[in-house]
């Protein structure tokens, strides 16, 4: 998958790329480019690794940069050590899907580490995280993209609200006042779990929103006295204080690219909407009439940002309605029109649609309609107030194969094979292990075991899975769902609806060779989540977490004569 791949081979004994490969943050980028953090680990025996150097190169050209050092952990029998550092990816030339490569090399260390980037690839949409008062109180609920699968990710006495997803959906940042007072900013999972708190002042902290790569948080702050915007870091440590004026700077959204945050000020008045850096140098302003500009949120390719305009005195006399306009502040355009309020607009990952709160139905409910402002559908439907939606990608899966077996076995005498597979990040909504015995010959199934001229094969214990079946067919093995795979003679096939992070999945079976000989097993493992699929290949490659696909060998040897 993007965002991680093999390390090259090394001749070097004493050191070597980590088999995790160069990870990526985030795991692709807008047609206009931006920055990638890249990462690799370095193995250090018997020398040290002093330089790494990332490269990256494209259609639009190439860069490079030399890491630096972010850390190192002193292991059983050598020192991991962690090299990062900033790209500055460029856009496409003509704005459509591209790719880079990225390379991480080092004087100390043979070969090399690679990943790559997809560069304007559009997102899949995931759920929709929003604020609802339908219990009394704020809290975070997230639902599909048609309304469905409604689910409460908190419950707790103070108010949640200002769900901000991150690009990859695995993170909800929101801000709360569950430990008295003002309200803080907090990060969880996205299924809820895992709430942290990232800021702790008298003053209220809101309005959270994720860089593009995960790492960082701008928000809003009056610890000044008045409304501001800063940005920390996702762990709560790098807080940094990004304007300074004695104005009101509020509702921060980030770039898809990282370079720039959209916010509202009514440094010059009324509120309206400005752009600043990242780093909070380059202030432009975007709109400048008599009415409140609110709440930008920035298309994911960069180009545009959605706002809505507030107050009887704006621009068309509604209460407030919903408008877009061009990055460089050209190009507005209205998007709603009616005479109550649609506000809080939140664009879809795929560019394609906008959620909104909309007093419409006589109560402020969520709403999605096109980029354009068309075919309108109302998504929540309850008599409290549904608002600040934030639509994340469908996260992509990724997964840890473990196996065990064997690497000798005696002709009649059994053994077992275990294959785990681990979810990692936030999990799927189906996944599953297969085995497969090219060595076979012959033979047939019948209730779950295998017999054949030179092996039987019986499934045993399984954990956590919906079903585990064999299939034989010829030269082409599927499964119940229709998914196929390559020619081979078995399949032991174990898959599951529901697939949380918290949970593993292990199948087990049992093997009896009748000859000696070398007898291969082939195991791969997948999990999918919306649509996305993370699979461990048929050979050559690995996964996300840098596990290659298994295959073992296991020397039979013939049974001692009586």
């Amino acid at each position: 998958g993007a965002g991680a791949a093999a390390a090259g081979g090394t001749a070097n004994p004493t050191t070597a790329w980590d088999a995790a490969g160069v990870t990526l943050s985030p795991a692709n980028l807008p047609a206009g480019g931006g920055d990638v953090v890249a990462t690799v680990y370095t193995r250090e025996s018997r020398a040290v690794v002093s330089r790494v150097v990332f490269a990256a190169s494209g259609p639009g050209g190439s860069v490079s940069k030399t890491a630096a050092s972010c850390g190192a952990t002193d292991m059983t029998r050598h020192t991991r050590r962690c090299w990062r550092a900033t790209l500055a990816i460029p856009a496409n030339a003509d704005g459509g899907e591209s790719t880079y490569a990225i390379r991480a090399t080092s004087p100390h260390v043979a070969g090399s580490a690679t990943a790559s980037i997809p560069i304007g690839a559009p997102l899949q949409n995931g759920l929709i995280a929003f604020a609802s008062r339908r219990d009394g109180n704020d809290e975070i609920y997230v639902m599909n993209a048609d309304g469905s699968g409604l689910t409460r990710l908190t419950n707790n006495s103070g108010d949640d609200s200002h769900p901000d997803r991150t690009p990859d959906g695995r993170k909800i940042a929101f801000a709360s006042t569950r430990d008295g007072g003002n309200q803080e900013i907090y990060v969880m999972n996205a299924d809820g779990s895992g709430v942290e708190r990232l800021t702790n002042h008298s003053a209220l902290d809101a309005d959270p929103s994720w860089s593009p790569d995960g790492r960082r948080i701008a928000f809003t702050s009056r610890r000044d006295g008045n409304e501001e915007i800063y940005a920390i870091n996702a762990d709560g440590s790098g807080l940094t204080r990004l304007t300074n004026n004695r104005a009101n700077d509020s509702r921060p959204s980030w770039s898809p690219d990282g370079r720039r945050i959209a916010f509202s000020s009514n440094r010059d008045g009324t509120f309206e909407i400005y752009v600043v850096n990242a780093d909070g140098s380059g202030l432009s302003r975007l709109t400048n009439r008599s009415a409140w500009d609110w709440s930008a949120s920035w298309s994911p390719d960069g180009r545009r940002i959605v706002f809505y305009s507030e107050d009887s005195r704006g621009r068309d006399g509604n209460d407030a309605e919903i408008y877009v306009i061009n990055a460089d502040g050209s190009g507005l355009s209205r998007l709603t029109n009616n005479s109550v309020r649609d506000e809080l607009p939140n664009w879809s990952p795929d560019g394609r649609r906008i959620t909104f709160t909309s007093l419409r139905d006589g109560n402020a409910n969520i709403y999605v309609m096109d980029a354009d402002g068309l075919n309108a559908a109302r998504l929540t439907s309850h008599s409290a107030k549904d608002e600040y939606s934030s639509w994340g990608a469908a996260q992509q899966p990724s997964f840890q194969l473990e196996i065990t077996a064997p690497s000798t076995a005696t002709a009649g005498q059994s053994f077992d094979i275990t294959a785990r597979v681990h979810a990692v990040g936030g999990g799927g909504d189906n996944g599953g292990v297969s085995v497969s015995f090219p060595s076979l010959i012959g033979g047939s199934e019948s209730s779950g075991n295998y017999t054949s001229s030179n092996a039987d094969i019986q499934a045993l214990s399984t954990s956590g899975w919906d079903d585990v079946s064999m299939y034989k067919s010829g030269d082409t093995i599927w499964d119940s769902s229709g998914r196929t795979f390559p020619a081979v003679h078995l399949l032991a096939e174990a898959s599951d609806d529901s697939w949380s992070s918290s949970s593993d999945r292990t199948l087990r079976l049992r093997v009896t060779p009748k000859s000696a000989g070398d007898f291969t097993i082939r195991i791969r493992g997948w999990i999918c989540n919306g649509g996305l699929c993370e699979r461990s290949p048929e050979s050559g490659a690995r996964d996300q977490q840098g596990h290659a696909a298994t295959v073992k060998t296991v020397t039979v040897s013939a049974a001692s004569p009586p």
